[in-house]
């Protein structure tokens, strides 16, 4: 079996583990440790398939416009500043360039974590007209 480690409890060849794929597609299973004690946990499966493209570019410097609208399906999204200038998202509201959205200087990407993906509405704002952004959601 080797060693799983999840929730601050490893489970090694002394344990035992069984576990199965549920109706919503996650992985669910139970373990007993070498301590003895029972461990139930669910860990979602990664869903594959082809991203849609969100990418685009700033439509009016200084102003939030939405990069993708909400989805309550999404399982992924990465988005990526390819400008040479910071912009910033925020997943539900308006972007502003202040402390309630996430700063992405030139270069830098978000994605989600995987236990983890955000289904509202996402936006960006830039300072500057047509600077480029690259976004993948699926």
């Amino acid at each position: 079996m080797g060693t799983f480690s999840r929730d601050g409890l490893t489970i090694s060849d002394q344990g035992t583990a069984v576990g199965g794929i549920d109706a919503d597609g996650k992985f669910q299973f139970l373990a007993v440790g070498s301590d003895g004690k029972l461990f139930a946990s669910v860990v979602p499966v990664p869903t594959q398939g082809a991203p849609t493209d969100r990418s685009g570019s700033i439509t009016s410097g200084g102003t939030s416009q939405t990069l993708a609208a909400a989805l309550s399906t999404r399982t992924y999204i990465e988005i990526q500043n390819i400008s040479d200038e910071t912009m910033y998202i925020n997943f539900g509201a308006a972007a502003t360039v202040d402390s309630n959205s996430f700063k992405l200087v030139a270069g830098a990407s978000y994605v989600n974590p995987p236990q983890y993906c955000p289904t509202g509405t996402i936006t960006i704002i830039g300072a500057t007209t047509g600077k480029k952004f690259v976004a993948k959601e699926g």
